[in-house]
């Protein structure tokens, strides 16, 4: 065996949409909602000539069983019915051992408290993090606040060449691409500005 490790650009814009692997570690952060499965874990996800290398599924796990199911919850309105729906793919996922660990490790953030303010810790373990950026200080003065990443690919498409990093999400594309709904730090979703109340759905 041998390691032929590449960095973050590499890895983040060839590689992984390539499927160009034999095994890949990366980290990926996850919203509340299931929802993120599907584009993710689906076999018509796969990037592929086909689909001309379109796709979010960088593990280029295929079960059509799976698949459907995870379809089927992207459109089931009932919470309890959706969530078995989901819970039945996660199993077929478990049995084909696609990834490994399968849990979610806790998040965790450190920062200097003489050179940043403000709520930072506020957010930590938010999906989109730094959200609140906006109400940190400068401490020390010298009119920036620097976050460090350890994975930090140099793409010049955020949205077509960086999605499948985790740092570039929190860091720039939440940041810039506000949408209508936003996560809290314990998991839930609640309206931004760009709605101007609860949207009502109804069922026919």
């Amino acid at each position: 065996m041998r390691a032929d490790n590449c960095d973050a650009a590499c890895y983040f814009q060839q590689r992984l949409p390539a499927l160009d692997y034999d095994m890949a570690m990366y980290i990926s952060t996850a919203p509340p909602d299931p929802g993120y499965l599907t584009p993710s874990f689906t076999c018509d996800q796969i990037p592929t000539a086909a689909n001309n290398n379109q796709g979010q599924n960088s593990s280029g796990w295929c079960n059509a069983e799976a698949s459907d199911l995870l379809h089927n919850a992207d459109f089931e309105a009932d919470a309890t019915k959706r969530a078995e729906l989901v819970k039945s793919a996660l199993k077929l996922m478990a049995a084909d051992s696609i990834m490994l660990p399968l849990f979610q490790f806790p998040k965790a953030g450190f920062w200097r408290t003489d050179k940043v303010g403000g709520p930072v810790d506020a957010e930590l373990r938010n999906f989109t993090s730094f959200i609140n950026n906006h109400l940190w200080t400068d401490l020390d003065g010298d009119g920036k606040v620097v976050i460090g990443a350890e994975q930090w690919p140099a793409c010049l498409n955020p949205v077509t060449e960086c999605a499948n990093s985790s740092w570039m999400v929190w860091t720039t594309i939440n940041q810039v691409m506000p949408g209508a709904f936003a996560t809290t730090n314990d998991g839930q979703y609640v309206v931004t500005n760009l709605l101007t109340g609860e949207p009502k759905v109804t069922l026919k």
